[in-house]
């Protein structure tokens, strides 16, 4: 049989791999995954200390399942991939897509350093319901600028020309070189953490996935505004690494009844397709704002109330439930995550690239796609993003979406004993009530950083100036 490498990257699984299948055909596989030297100017080049362990159990779990042969990698990857192509005698790289502006540019160059070694550079279409010559365009021939319409073309697209995912080969024949080059590493305190809200792996993607399936998509739609209660699906990491496949999920959805929690769980996934087109079309989504009349907004660079809202110690509870989530968790839910960014943006008027870093660095999930068109989204300077005005009040956003305090609570321990009338504004409890709680406001738990009212004012102004 011909030799081949199959170079993993996001795509951390055997059932519907493009790349594994084609390959599995007629050849015999080097697998392999490279932990790629980062351009240290760009972070996002690399994973953040969340990502990272993800990624490391990841590794570890595929690599049991392959009987120990993936060969883990530092170094660059071209240098690699070329060496262990003449030390094996290896004809053909099999990879699938990534869709980081950088990883392209690199894949075009290996294509054309490999072809003239005569060796063959395959690459798959993996992460995306549809393949890219196939999602719709508007008229013009350009991608579109605004969710709404491009969802509609997109459900229309996926009727005509979903191609369902395909079963993990039954046989693949590995080249004979076993190597256990994964270790578990030794854990600090926030990972042991993690590893006690999560199972990771291609196998527990699949029954985390099906147990959401089953138990929480019929009402999806009622609860996912809802920190409390355990009904969003938590299966961006899977899908961030490809321990699971978009393809099988939305061929999943279809084999159950309609529902609204349904079309609001696939409304979800093409929100994921049109940030990824949003990327494509601007390399710099990351670190450029959209909208080129916000590169002249007057960010407010306070280093103490970034790091004070970094910590979820801003004073109000909604904010700060929310950001030790994410410092406990690797994830933030939704309601919560636009609650806090907006807090960020618009109340301490904090440039969005530095909420967006720290997001990158803690999020089990941090998608360059995802994460850059939510920040944009938020802070009013992206493609159909929420105008600037709209600023969420984190007091109002508690009472309606966390009305007993359970998700605060959780939390906030320290301030748990207080009754639900005072607990998302502990600053106007009378002394005796925060005296039965255990609470001196300034010293277990702060007063607000900033003023709500004074704080939304001066953000409109600053806007206000800048549509001048």
């Amino acid at each position: 049989m011909k030799k081949a490498i199959l170079w993993f990257r996001k795509d951390l699984r055997l059932s519907d791999n493009p790349a594994l299948n084609e390959a599995a055909r007629t050849h015999q596989l080097l697998p392999i995954y490279i932990k790629s030297n980062p351009d240290r100017s760009n972070i996002y080049q690399t994973p953040g200390e969340a990502s990272s362990f993800w990624l490391q159990q990841s590794l570890i779990n595929l690599n049991e399942q392959m009987d120990h042969r993936i060969h883990v990698i530092d170094g660059d990857p071209d240098k690699i991939i070329t060496a262990l192509c003449l030390q094996y005698q290896i004809q053909y790289v099999f990879c699938n897509r990534t869709y980081e502006p950088w990883q392209d540019n690199f894949d075009k160059q290996l294509e054309t350093d490999l072809a003239k070694k005569n060796i063959a550079f395959k690459q798959f279409e993996n992460s995306r319901l549809l393949n890219k010559k196939l999602i719709p365009k508007t008229k013009q021939g350009n991608h579109y600028k605004v969710f709404t319409p491009f969802y509609k073309n997109y459900l229309s697209s996926l009727d005509h020309h979903f191609q369902p995912p395909v079963s993990q080969p039954k046989n693949i024949n590995w080249l004979t070189i076993k190597i256990d080059n994964l270790t578990q590493a030794n854990y600090q305190p926030w990972q042991k953490k993690l590893l006690s809200h999560w199972q990771i792996g291609e196998k527990a993607a699949q029954n985390h996935w099906l147990d959401f399936l089953e138990n929480n998509l019929q009402s999806y739609h009622l609860s996912r505004d809802y920190p409390a209660k355990e009904n969003t699906s938590k299966i961006a990491p899977y899908l961030h690494w490809g321990e699971i496949s978009a393809k099988q999920l939305y061929a999943d959805l279809q084999t159950v009844p309609n529902s609204e929690g349904k079309e609001q769980f696939i409304r979800s996934l093409i929100w994921r397709e049109f940030n990824l087109n949003l990327l494509n079309d601007f390399n710099c989504f990351h670190f450029q704002n959209w909208q080129k009349k916000f590169d002249h907004f007057p960010w407010q660079a306070d280093r103490e109330l970034f790091n004070l809202w970094k910590q979820g110690k801003t004073g109000y509870p909604m904010v700060d439930a929310g950001m030790r989530e994410l410092w406990q968790t690797g994830f933030m839910h939704n309601r919560v995550r636009m609650i806090t960014a907006s807090f960020l943006v618009k109340n301490l008027l904090i440039d969005w690239r530095l909420g967006q870093a720290w997001f990158w660095n803690c999020l089990l999930a941090a998608d360059i796609a995802n994460n850059s068109a939510n920040w944009q989204w938020v802070a009013g300077c992206g493609a159909d993003a929420a105008p600037f005005f709209r600023i969420f009040n984190p007091v109002t956003q508690a009472e309606k979406f966390d009305p007993t305090g359970d998700y605060i609570r959780n939390y906030l321990p320290e301030i748990a004993k207080l009754p639900t009338k005072y607990l998302f504004k502990p600053w106007q409890a009378p002394k005796e009530i925060l005296e039965q709680a255990d609470i001196q406001l300034g010293v277990n738990y702060p007063r607000p950083i900033v003023d709500l009212s004074l704080s939304r004012q001066n953000a409109l102004n600053a806007y206000q100036q800048l549509s001048k």
